[in-house]
């Protein structure tokens, strides 16, 4: 018995020590959630923030920020200002469909259009959508394409839907890498009113080419950074340049005040005392962490 009790401790101790070197590999707090939340996905309802009361199939363990309102949170504001009023909403990069459902459940978008060339993905989309009631929307057309600067096989430009689409219109882009190609394709769609782009950009040289296409377009822009908070609680990325370009041509945004409001919200963001902290803390890293984004209006 005391032999059997000295093994166990023996044991103890060495998943002790592969247990410290696994913190060691990762971050702490994402260490704890996957020793205490359970594993698996399973369908449930956003408690907070811009997808509040959308249904979802989330891993807790990989999604919990999604869950608590948290995912994305820097673009809430951004995209609830981008998608008032609009008549089209287009899903660049729809995933699992979590902004596809958005446009369908929180806008008055006549149609939507998600595109996702990863067919992989799409069981898990079609179930989002199952699961808030949307299957068979006549408002959602789904492509397995990617979009592009022309159209060919598998490849779709957003000029060539040009026929089909109403203003205002609202595209969100996240397609890891592809940005400028897509802009690229919507030269003719880019010369009407009533355009509003949110696009993640996945490296500076991206964003800068996609900001001054679209300045040459006529487009207001503004670059949004991660929030300072991150440096606390950071999403998982697999680049690490990840940030936003919002942009819009159309006069409505600023008579309704939404773009204002937004400028307010992240200029009190920005001159709070954590955001200065964090971003003195990222220069010593070496890390970027943006500037004020109303300082990036023109």
């Amino acid at each position: 018995m005391r032999s059997a009790i000295k093994g166990d401790r023996k044991e103890s101790r060495a998943l002790n020590c592969r247990d410290l070197r696994k913190i060691g590999r990762m971050r702490p707090l994402s260490y704890l959630k996957t020793k205490i939340v359970p594993a698996g996905i399973r369908p449930l309802t956003i408690l907070y923030g811009l997808f509040r009361q959308i249904t979802l199939e989330l891993s807790l363990q990989t999604e919990m920020q999604m869950y608590l309102g948290l995912f994305e949170k820097e673009i809430h504001s951004w995209i609830e200002a981008l998608t008032r009023n609009i008549a089209t909403a287009i899903d660049a990069g729809a995933a699992y469909g979590e902004y596809t459902v958005f446009f369908l459940m929180k806008t008055n978008a006549d149609a939507v259009y998600a595109f996702e060339p990863g067919t992989d993905l799409h069981g898990r989309l079609r179930k989002n959508l199952q699961l808030n009631s949307l299957n068979g929307s006549n408002r959602l057309k789904l492509f397995s394409h990617c979009l592009g600067s022309a159209t060919s096989e598998g490849v779709m430009s957003l000029d060539s839907l040009l026929s089909e689409i109403s203003f205002p219109c609202f595209i969100k882009v996240d397609v890891d890498g592809e940005e400028e190609e897509i802009l690229k394709g919507a030269e003719r769609l880019n010369q009407r009113k009533g355009v509003r782009w949110l696009i993640e950009t996945h490296s500076h040289n991206l964003e800068v080419a996609c900001e001054t296409r679209l300045r040459r377009a006529n487009f207001k822009t503004v670059i949004i950074p991660n929030a300072w908070w991150r440096a606390v609680l950071p999403e998982l990325r697999p680049v690490r340049h990840n940030r936003w370009l919002a942009a819009w041509n159309d006069d409505a945004m600023q008579r309704h005040g939404s773009i204002s409001d937004v400028y307010r919200t992240f200029a009190d963001d920005y001159d709070h005392p954590g955001a200065k902290l964090c971003s003195s803390i990222s220069a010593n890293l070496g890390k970027p962490f943006g500037n004020n984004p109303v300082n990036s209006l023109s």
